[in-house]
């Protein structure tokens, strides 16, 4: 659940990014402003009457280029979540290496170590998309990195939780501390 709320709310974020929504006023809708009230409709035929027209809608800048980096802690931390997940807890302990001829849990303690890392440095790197791109530039929205921050959080959280609830309430595979 964790993992699909962090996503929807970086899928949120894009959406609203290019979007008005969040300013929508029935009388004046994207906040374009109103036309003037000495303006006439008037034929096409006369030349003489400024016509009222619609303002062209505000353009936002796409995202492309550095601030495009936005995107990059949301999959690492999908790509962490799949490593943190592909290791079972009792696979770490050497009696499995026993029972399974050419396990290593030292090559999965390993496996999981860097998959954790990936999960750190997918919240690291949301943190300085947001310091580094999108605060030094006054014309974009802080919001996409602040969501790829929380996404990166989630995504990491998620994956702790699956990780240690894929083994709840099987027995002797946490060791002797039931706590642990």
């Amino acid at each position: 659940m964790a993992f699909g709320v962090a996503w929807l709310v970086f899928i949120d974020s894009i959406i609203q990014y290019n979007t008005c929504l969040d300013r929508v006023n029935v009388d004046d809708i994207c906040a374009w402003g109103k036309p003037p009230n000495n303006q006439t409709i008037a034929h096409a035929s006369d030349r003489n009457v400024l016509l009222m027209t619609t303002p062209a809608p505000p353009q936002w800048p796409a995202i492309t280029g550095r601030p495009a980096l936005v995107y990059l802690p949301g999959v690492l931390g999908a790509v962490a979540l799949f490593m943190v997940n592909t290791v079972e807890p009792y696979q770490l302990s050497m009696s499995y290496a026993e029972m399974v001829e050419g396990a290593s849990p030292t090559a999965l303690k390993i496996w999981l170590f860097v998959g954790m890392l990936a999960g750190l440095t997918s919240i690291i790197l949301s943190v300085w998309v947001l310091l580094d791109v999108y605060m030094r530039d006054p014309a974009l929205h802080h919001e996409p990195a602040i969501a790829a921050i929380v996404q990166s959080v989630f995504i990491f959280v998620s994956s702790g939780i699956f990780w240690v609830g894929r083994s709840y309430g099987e027995d002797d595979l946490w060791g002797s501390d039931p706590l642990l």
